[in-house]
């Protein structure tokens, strides 16, 4: 006989139903327990993500809050520069309006006073202070005009 006979000769034995019942289970019960490990591997890597990503998010808003502040510095900053610049230039403006207006304040002083009266030269004195009443000297009339100079005339 060949094994193949033998084999078949030999009594198969037919599992019961609550041999079945029981593999069931345990198949049942094996995949919960992959599934509850699935669950908490998932559960585990979720927080680590969270974490991260919280912490990433806590860097990002650390370096948007450091260059707020830098802008903030920097705009403070121009600010107080430009004010500065801004009273310097009426400070400025200020002594360059006193000038002008001392300037013409001079001019309209001279032109409101009456001219002065001549007065009368001191005893003893040739020289009078009124420089216009001197009398001045003759002159002598100017020579009659040239008659016009005549042109040459060409023969061609």
């Amino acid at each position: 006989m060949t094994a193949w006979m033998i084999a078949m000769t030999e009594t198969v034995t037919v599992p019961t139903p609550d041999e079945v019942t029981a593999d069931s289970a345990a198949l049942a019960a094996n995949s919960a327990e992959r599934a509850q490990a699935a669950a908490q591997d998932a559960i585990a890597n979720a927080q680590t993500a969270v974490a991260t990503v919280a912490a990433q998010s806590a860097e990002q808003i650390a370096e948007t809050e450091q260059g707020l502040a830098q802008w903030q510095s920097s705009i403070v900053q121009q600010q107080e520069k430009l004010a500065l610049e801004a009273r310097q230039h009426a400070q400025e403006t200020q002594a360059k309006l006193a000038e002008a207006m001392d300037a013409i304040l001079s001019i309209q002083s001279r032109l409101d006073k009456p001219p002065e009266s001549p007065t009368s030269p001191a005893q003893g004195s040739s020289d009078p202070q009124n420089p216009q009443a001197k009398p001045e000297p003759p002159t002598e009339p100017d020579p009659p005009p040239s008659p016009p100079k005549r042109k040459a005339h060409r023969w061609i």
